[in-house]
């Protein structure tokens, strides 16, 4: 049996003043599942992951149309919590963006504003999410030196645990080993298979061969009548086999 939808996209378009970005893209993404969003540069597919936490406000130029749900309720309902959905669904970027501080401040940086974690139970907290994201062993012995002395998968990795710590049910990921060497690259994938099933997992990815090694199901973008828009959807090695190449 196919898990229902935890999120549920319905001709969604967004456009940038009079130029459409996307049109009528239509998904369920699984819950519990590996999402891979496939497609050449330029279809939308980032765009589509920042509409679905609502980091696409902070571009005001962007206009969203169709229907969003996570959940069953609208994700663009103008009473909803934004902080708090983008705690529910994470996000991870193809640059590692580390502060400026220590490795322990940077876990922390998402969860200390939650309220219902008691002050005393962060360093806990932390542990737990350095595990999950397979960095405690490597960075124990170094929380209050400064996160930006990692490697850079490293600091991919602390992404990551920081996202973790707010217990997110979605992470949306964009592109996350585009930048990392095919260890730290093998790391994260790793990771990926890791979350499924514990968490969703919506990842941009021009690599193919990845996709098929860690998406369970498939879409691929490509621009049609000058927007971007769903052209393919289905499990990661049918839709991947016969996909153009898109690049590194």
């Amino acid at each position: 049996m196919t898990p229902d939808p935890i999120l549920h996209i319905q001709s969604l378009g967004v456009t940038a003043g009079p130029r459409p970005l996307l049109r009528g893209v239509s998904l369920a993404v699984p819950e519990g599942s590996v999402f891979g969003l496939i497609g050449p540069s330029g279809v939308g597919k980032s765009t589509l992951l920042k509409c679905c936490n609502r980091l696409v406000d902070l571009t005001p130029a962007l206009r969203v149309t169709g229907t969003l749900l996570f959940r069953g309720a609208p994700v663009f309902d103008r009473r909803l919590d934004v902080d708090a959905l983008r705690t529910r669904i994470g996000i991870l970027f193809q640059q590692p963006a580390v502060f400026p501080c220590s490795v322990l401040a940077n876990v922390l940086f998402g969860a200390r504003p939650l309220a219902r974690v008691p002050r005393r139970e962060l360093p806990a907290l932390a542990e737990h999410a350095l595990r999950e994201a397979a960095l405690w062993h490597e960075v124990k012995d170094r929380l209050d030196q400064p996160a930006t002395r990692l490697s850079v998968g490293q600091q991919q990795r602390l992404c990551l645990a920081r996202t973790l710590a707010t217990d997110p049910e979605v992470i949306l990921m964009d592109e996350p080993t585009s930048a990392l060497d095919p260890q730290a690259t093998e790391a994260i994938e790793h990771l990926i298979l890791r979350l499924r099933g514990r968490r969703t997992v919506m990842l941009v990815t021009h690599n193919r061969a990845q996709a098929r090694r860690v998406c369970d199901a498939v879409a691929r973008f490509a621009v049609v009548d000058g927007a971007g828009t769903v052209v393919e959807t289905g499990p990661a090695g049918t839709v991947t086999a016969d996909a153009p190449e898109t690049g590194g």
